[in-house]
């Protein structure tokens, strides 16, 4: 979805730098006006809309390289979650490090095959959700009970974030010869 999104601001900046280089052209030499619209009269080609003409092709061009800027521009690294402010000293860490702490503390669990998170920030605390692969033969409420304290405490212990929601989907199960 984000190269659709980038190949779209790519063409529509192209288009509107390619619109206003030919409107100003235009404007300028009736010559070309005539070759490249043909029989097409515009009222903008009469010579009292000069000046008007000219502030339209400034804002299209402006537009224009907005939006090839905007298709270029990276976003910036991981999210930010805020772990203390302590007399003008800001403590943050990233999500992907909260992720990595999250992972480890599910996959502490002998009995969880595979575990994929998303962690989200909200103003209670992040809220993680846990996308579990359990094996066949296992309690599920005992194994994700477990797997829930053990990841609040882990979080909590280790970044003092504190943790508004745990969410858990057993999205797979295993089969006894599956080696995840």
């Amino acid at each position: 979805m984000v190269i659709f999104r980038r190949i779209l601001l790519i063409l529509g900046g192209l288009a509107l730098v390619a619109l206003a280089t030919l409107v100003f052209i235009c404007n300028i030499n009736q010559g070309v006006a005539s070759f490249w619209l043909g029989k097409f009269q515009l009222v903008f080609l009469s010579g009292d809309y000069f000046w008007p003409v000219i502030g339209v092709v400034v804002i299209l061009l402006v537009l224009g390289i907005i939006g090839l800027f905007a298709a270029f521009l990276r976003k910036s690294g991981s999210p930010m979650i805020k772990v203390a402010t302590n007399e003008g000293i800001s403590v943050n860490i990233s999500s992907t490090a909260v992720d990595s702490v999250v992972k480890k503390a599910a996959m502490d669990n002998p009995q969880v095959k595979d575990v994929k998170t998303r962690i989200y920030n909200s103003s209670e605390g992040v809220i993680i959700c846990l996308y579990l692969t359990l094996p066949q033969e296992g309690n599920f409420p005992q194994i994700t009970t477990a797997v829930h304290q053990s990841v609040e405490q882990t979080l909590k212990a280790m970044t003092g974030i504190s943790v508004s929601e745990i969410k858990i989907v057993i999205a797979n199960v295993a089969n006894k010869l599956d080696k995840h």
